[in-house]
């Protein structure tokens, strides 16, 4: 077996969550799919010389929120931005 190194990495919750159910499909580790992942990444910049796809650096239309529909980093269920939760800070389609 190959000598492997140790790289510490850093995602959103979001998309460790959706790697693990795609390596859960697969049937590999969430390491091993991110390693999977990587090296067809690299093959395919081998086989064309560009990346894997022409708009590599395009923004993505990915929805970061977490189940709550939270995309400030607020983990308490709170959606309107209002930190305490006080309901009277968001306007209602009735005011």
């Amino acid at each position: 077996m190959a000598d492997k190194k140790a790289v510490p990495l850093r995602i959103s919750e979001k998309l460790y969550s959706d790697l693990a159910a795609w390596a859960e499909d697969d049937f590999r580790s969430l390491n091993g799919q991110i390693e999977y992942l990587l090296t067809e990444c690299v093959r395919q910049r081998r086989k064309t010389g560009g990346y894997v796809g022409k708009e590599i650096d395009k923004p993505l239309e990915v929805d970061l929120s977490d189940t709550n529909g939270n995309t400030n980093g607020n983990t308490n269920g709170n959606t309107n931005g209002n930190a305490n939760g006080d309901a009277s800070a968001k306007k209602t389609e009735q005011d």
